[in-house]
């Protein structure tokens, strides 16, 4: 399920009114007090329609990790994992990698993959290395 077909189908259920333009780079947004109607409608069935929000939910935040860093983090987290080298090296040197990465990015010219590429290694960073460094 894409996460057109859900706005669809608020917008079919409540309403354009409740929906929000895009705030930046290109987040649909809903309004709050559809969500809440939503919720409210979820309680008084028979709960069908919780898989609906849950899902909503979910495809939002992939694309906001999309957007963020590319990529899903559950994938990127997978795909690390059982690389070579985080196994042998560790991930601080997978880090050090995707930084050489955005540095040729930017060189190329791709600032936009640059910035979603160091977002990576940030995410590396914060969850690998950091946890490691408990001060």
């Amino acid at each position: 399920m894409d996460l057109g077909r859900v706005l669809a189908h608020f917008q079919r259920e409540f309403g354009r009114n409740h929906l929000k333009q895009p705030r930046k780079r290109g987040f649909p947004t809903v309004d709050i007090k559809c969500v809440w109607v939503y919720n409210t409608n979820i309680n008084s069935q028979n709960g069908t329609k919780m898989q609906n929000v849950k899902e909503f939910k979910a495809l939002v935040n992939q694309d906001r990790e999309r957007a963020m860093y590319g990529c899903v983090i559950a994938d990127f987290k997978e795909s690390i994992e059982d690389s070579f080298t985080f196994r042998v090296s560790g991930p601080a040197m997978i880090a050090m990698s995707l930084m050489s990465d955005a540095q040729e990015e930017i060189r190329c010219g791709n600032g936009e993959h640059a910035r979603q590429t160091l977002n990576r290694a940030k995410w590396v960073l914060s969850e690998y290395v950091m946890d490691t460094l408990k001060l």
